[in-house]
């Protein structure tokens, strides 16, 4: 499986989902139109782990998720490394299907600009919202989350973008994904999708 072509999120997602359900073993390498490359290593269908130069797990998981459009391509290959990162398929999954259904197509993000437009509404952060992730981060770093939530709020500039950022503050890769998913469903991202566990 390879793309010369730049494919937008939403169909790299569903093509690594696909890798996964057919249990493949290899690797998925990304090249976005930015230049920058993620490497995602699959043992029989699960994520072993991500990489972008030297940072993996979750920082590897941002950067795929900052993509908008790259080239996709599939090395088949056995499971060579041992060392998996913490991080389970379904969320890393669930978690890039949010932030790709909540990004525009770039044509249409140049479209949106030229026209003048509001932003959609998942990009509005509300005191509600706030509330909501604030209590969901307390569970995965404690009292800090309310320092924590203060400074990325203050940033905030979208829903998906915030929970990601607040991920990364969570030290335990396993946990961040997590919180990512739970922040994802409590604020309906998926758009009334997938749900608890």
């Amino acid at each position: 499986m390879a793309s010369m072509e730049l494919i937008s999120l939403p169909t790299i997602v569903e093509q690594i989902r696909q890798l996964c359900t057919q249990l493949r073993t290899g690797t998925v390498f990304l090249v976005s139109d930015q230049n920058r490359m993620v490497q995602v290593h699959l043992d029989r269908g699960e994520i072993a782990f991500l990489m972008h130069r030297n940072r993996r797990g979750q920082e590897a998981l941002q950067v795929i998720a900052g993509m908008r459009q790259a080239r996709l391509r599939f090395d088949e290959a056995d499971a060579t490394r041992t060392e998996k990162d913490n991080l389970s398929t379904r969320d890393v999954l669930e978690y890039l299907n949010v932030v790709a259904q909540d990004a525009p197509a770039p044509d249409q993000a140049a479209a949106t600009a030229v026209a003048g437009r509001a932003m959609p509404k998942a990009n509005v952060v509300t005191s509600e919202h706030r509330a909501i992730i604030q209590a969901i981060l307390v569970k995965y770093i404690g009292p800090m989350a309310e320092i924590v939530c203060a400074e990325h709020f203050a940033q905030a500039t979208g829903l998906p973008s915030l929970v990601m950022a607040l991920a990364g503050e969570i030290p335990v890769a396993d946990h961040a994904s997590r919180f990512g998913a739970e922040a994802a469903a409590a604020l309906n991202l998926e758009g009334g999708g997938s749900g608890s566990r």
